[in-house]
């Protein structure tokens, strides 16, 4: 039989375990609410919902486009596909600043499908995040032109992943 003390003890542990999981519960919900929702992208950039036949994205909302446009965006600019030119023209502005590293010195993502987020946007410009597997995500950002949509002005990877190494050189420079 437990003493008395024993039976505070018991109950007293018994208090805290259930508020731990009361607490991890609330926390992984919390988690979950503010983890972006990965976004599928096909191999070759399809269209994306609210794209005119022009291939701008009209949607206003920054969240959206980077949730939605930003991963068929650097999924153009690090594909070598036979169209690659074409999309690099419906994404990005002619002077985007990324656009003149060869896609032979930018290493093949790992993962099939890209998740893109907004990190930061006043109404005009946004900033948008993508992961593609590598450790640190790539860094897109936009500029709202009321005629074009949302237009990608420069792109950027992580050193570790995005790029290819070869022999401590920095990617180089091509001519579009």
């Amino acid at each position: 039989m437990l003493s008395k003390r024993q039976k505070i003890i018991v109950a007293f542990v018994a208090f805290m375990l259930a508020g731990a999981l009361v607490g991890a519960n609330l926390l992984m919900r919390r988690i979950k609410a503010h983890t972006p929702q990965p976004t599928d992208t096909s191999q070759s950039a399809a269209p994306t919902p609210n794209a005119t036949d022009s291939g701008t994205f009209m949607d206003r909302d920054a969240q959206t486009m980077c949730e939605r446009l930003s991963p068929d965006t650097l999924k153009a600019y690090t594909t070598n596909s036979p169209d690659r030119s074409r999309l690099l023209q419906r994404y990005f502005t002619p002077d985007a600043r990324g656009l003149s590293i060869s896609v032979h010195d930018i290493a093949e993502q790992s993962a099939t499908q890209f998740s893109g987020f907004l990190n930061t946007s006043d109404g005009d410009t946004a900033v948008c995040s993508v992961t593609t597997g590598i450790d640190a995500p790539w860094i897109l950002e936009f500029r709202w032109d009321d005629a074009d949509g949302w237009m990608c002005v420069g792109v950027s990877g992580g050193m570790n992943g995005a790029y290819r190494q070869r022999s401590g050189q920095a990617p180089k420079a091509e001519g579009r």
